[in-house]
């Protein structure tokens, strides 16, 4: 990545990634829903004028949702904002061990961007993508499913995502025949989900 590049960096959370990719001197596009997290990635990211900060969820519409948080937000929201999800089936780590549900009581209404259609917006108007990171746990699977339907990884240098089996049952099977999938059909140098 150079300068006059454009990322978009989506779950930006505290931003070591949007940092790292601003110092390329690129455009990056950072999205984190989180209004706590949030400041954190306005300060850490003060002193880079090539970056914008974007306070909203990446979803497959426009319009607002739930974040659900870790029932352990409250004792240190900055580690456990990792696991916040605008996805109901979400489970998260126990401390004594197994899963539980997220913790709806402590919910947070935000925005939510069709991301598909920001991403073909921003290929129009760019004539690329250098790269997209998707680290949104569990939006992940509907948002690279519906951009492989539009097309869109053929106007994107890398997209990276994390998935996460573990957190979304439901979504395991589809997620491993996603990876077959994607993975014969695009080269890691291009899509890569087992970014994390």
């Amino acid at each position: 990545m150079k300068p006059g590049d454009f990322a978009v960096d989506c779950g930006a959370n505290v931003g070591r990634v949007t940092e790292q990719l601003a110092q390329t001197g690129a455009h990056v596009e950072a999205f984190e829903p989180d209004p706590v997290v949030f400041e954190s990635l306005r300060k850490a990211c003060s002193g880079f004028s090539n970056v914008t900060l974007l306070q909203a969820a990446a979803g497959v519409e426009t319009g607002e949702a739930e974040l659900l948080r870790s029932p352990y937000f409250d004792e240190d929201p900055l580690k456990e904002s990792e696991k916040n999800t605008i996805c109901a089936e979400a489970v998260t780590g126990r401390k004594e061990g197994g899963w539980q549900p997220m913790d709806r009581a402590n919910a947070v209404k935000v925005p939510v961007v069709d991301l598909p259609a920001y991403l073909e917006e921003k290929i129009a108007r760019h004539g690329r993508i250098a790269v997209l990171k998707l680290d949104i746990e569990g939006m992940e699977v509907p948002i690279l499913n519906e951009m492989d339907q539009r097309g869109l990884f053929a106007g994107i240098g890398l997209t990276v995502a994390e998935l996460h089996p573990w957190r979304f049952p439901d979504q395991a099977a589809e997620i491993k025949a996603m990876r077959e999938t994607f993975g014969a059909r695009y080269p890691l140098t291009k899509v890569n989900l087992n970014w994390g």
